[in-house]
């Protein structure tokens, strides 16, 4: 089930055991990137919603983004 971005705030909140569910709006293409990627790329202690704005779609390049966080599936 997905959480609101607002949900964490850090990149170390749930000790990093959470991913970034990205969607672009302009063409569909979905990815998810764990928080601990992104946590060795900007520090632990960076806040995910900054980071967040700052993404863009690998496919086609647009920002328009919508981020979501979900757990890790074991």
């Amino acid at each position: 089930m997905p959480f609101p971005l607002s949900f964490v705030r850090r990149f170390s909140d749930f000790n990093g055991q959470f991913v970034l569910l990205v969607q672009c709006l302009s063409c569909r293409h979905e990815r998810a990137i764990k928080a601990e990627t992104m946590a060795r790329r900007f520090g632990q202690d960076a806040l995910v919603v900054p980071v967040a704005r700052r993404l863009r779609c690998t496919k086609c390049g647009q920002r328009n983004v919508d981020v979501l966080i979900g757990g890790i599936p074991r």
